[in-house]
């Protein structure tokens, strides 16, 4: 194993990078998801966060996982072959670097600030609104495990995306990224503030 010969060669030579050979007769390809170093005689699961896209890859860590997303080894299932798999971070999270391989990896987007892709925390949070952050609870963990989470990210049913809160009515906000509703000023007297 791990050696071949074409068809009227008379010596066997080492399989090359990104095939595997088993029988001595022949070399197959390695499929999406693996690799395979010279001589190999079977392919190799790619690491998590590094999805090896396409057949013959040649190391264990191409084609990473981008900012905004995490690529965990997900087990195959009937024709399914085992392999990482991407998946985007929840909304309210965000994610910046490339390579990772797990949710843990996702940050919840801090105070101050709206998380309109989940690459990076973008925007300031926009004045007449206070943004707390997210807050990641072991339920919704819980529930990622088991394949259905739902991130609650409007306790109060007022959030305008699940990151953003309206100063209450009566209150106004002139500064962006506050992160706590008693952060809103109070209208002065005889004047009307929109909420």
């Amino acid at each position: 194993p791990g050696f071949y010969s074409a068809a009227g060669q008379t010596k066997c030579k080492p399989c090359e990078a990104g095939y595997y050979c088993l029988s001595g007769a022949g070399r197959e390809q390695c499929e999406p998801g693996y690799y395979s170093y010279e001589g190999a005689f079977v392919c190799t699961i790619c690491k998590p966060g590094y999805l090896c896209d396409g057949k013959g890859k040649t190391s264990p860590v191409e084609d990473p996982c981008q900012p905004g997303e995490y690529c965990p080894i997900i087990e195959g299932d009937g024709n399914a072959v085992t392999k990482a798999k991407k998946l985007q971070c929840p909304e309210g999270t965000f994610q910046p670097g490339t390579g990772k391989s797990s949710f843990h990896d996702c940050q919840p987007c801090p105070p101050g600030f709206v998380c309109t892709t989940t690459a990076e925390p973008t925007v300031e949070c926009p004045v007449g609104f206070y943004c707390p952050g997210v807050t990641i609870s072991q339920d919704f963990i819980d529930e990622l495990n088991d394949g259905s989470p739902t991130l609650n990210l409007s306790p109060n049913g007022l959030s305008t995306n699940g990151m953003q809160f309206p100063c209450p009515p009566g209150t106004y906000n002139d500064i962006p990224g506050i992160t706590h509703v008693s952060q809103c000023k109070l209208c002065s007297q005889g004047r009307y503030c929109r909420s």
